[in-house]
Order: structure tokens, then C-alpha cells, then sequence
């Protein structure tokens, strides 16, 4: 027996809507948040043989929610990342920014809970939250390293 006329284009209006409220979601779904608040700084310098001074700066961010689109995310966080760069990074040689995916265990209640001298153990054990690393050389964008999640 053939489908009736009436339910027809209602079936299909419905499958139409479903694959196009996907699709946008796939699109405008991302929410993620930049804490503006650096939650571990490291730095340092070193001077060498002939006298050049390396003054180093590590700065560490915590990202919250989600992105299903990786390219938008990615922009995301280049934009802050250059940002931020360019605000700071004048009077350093090399000027990192890193950032991890807050979590239960990476959180600025656990980060701040921790000696400050052991506060780098936190990040440098922790891959399952590391999302991104950017380094700038003398005030200009070098490189940025993305975790396996984004290549």
C-alpha cells in the first residue's frame, strides 16, 4: 500500500529540519571559554658566553567547554594566543603560551593548592588536557605545536 499523501511531506519536512538543525549545530557549536586569567607563569633568563641575555616567559591558560568544529576552536585560540603576545611579549627573548582543557584535576583550585616550586608538575605530566603551545622569538610568532586531538 502506498504512503499516504498527507504523511509523506510531513516525514519529510521533519527529516529536513532534523539534518539542518545538525548541521548548524556543527557549525555554531563552539563554546569555548579563555580564562583571562594566567593561572601559572614561569621565567626566567639565562646569559651566555658573549653576553647576550635570554630572558624567558612561560604563561599557562585553562580552557573551558567544548568545540565540535576543531578549525574554529583552533581560531580561537590563535586569536588569544597573538593577542596575548602582543600585549606581553616585548622584553622577552622566547614567550610561550600554553594551554590545557580545565578539568577535575587541572583546575585553579588545584593549581593554587600546589607548592609554587612543584606548580610545572601539574602541566609537564599531563597530556590528556594539553590542547596548544605557542612560542614567539623576539616579539614574532615562531611556532605553535597542537595536541594529537587537533592535527
Amino acid at each position: 500500500m502506498a504512503p499516504s499523501k498527507s504523511r509523506t511531506p510531513g516525514l519529510l519536512a521533519s527529516f529536513l529540519i532534523i539534518i539542518i538543525g545538525m548541521t548548524a549545530c556543527g557549525v555554531t557549536k563552539c563554546q569555548l571559554e579563555i580564562l583571562p586569567k594566567r593561572v601559572y607563569v614561569a621565567s626566567g633568563g639565562y646569559k651566555t658566553g658573549s653576553g647576550y641575555y635570554y630572558a624567558n616567559k612561560h604563561v599557562y591558560f585553562l580552557v573551558k567547554g567544548e568545540c565540535g568544529n576543531k578549525q574554529q576552536a583552533k581560531a580561537v585560540i590563535d586569536n588569544f594566543a597573538k593577542q596575548a603576545a602582543a600585549k606581553e611579549s616585548g622584553s622577552f627573548t622566547n614567550y610561550t603560551i600554553y594551554f590545557y582543557y580545565e578539568s577535575d584535576e587541572l583546575n585553579e583550585k588545584s593549581i593554587q593548592s600546589e607548592k609554587d616550586d612543584l606548580r610545572y608538575k601539574l602541566f609537564d605530566y599531563n597530556d590528556n588536557e594539553f590542547i596548544a603551545v605557542y612560542t614567539f622569538r623576539e616579539s614574532r610568532f615562531s611556532d605553535v605545536v597542537w595536541s594529537k586531538e587537533y592535527e
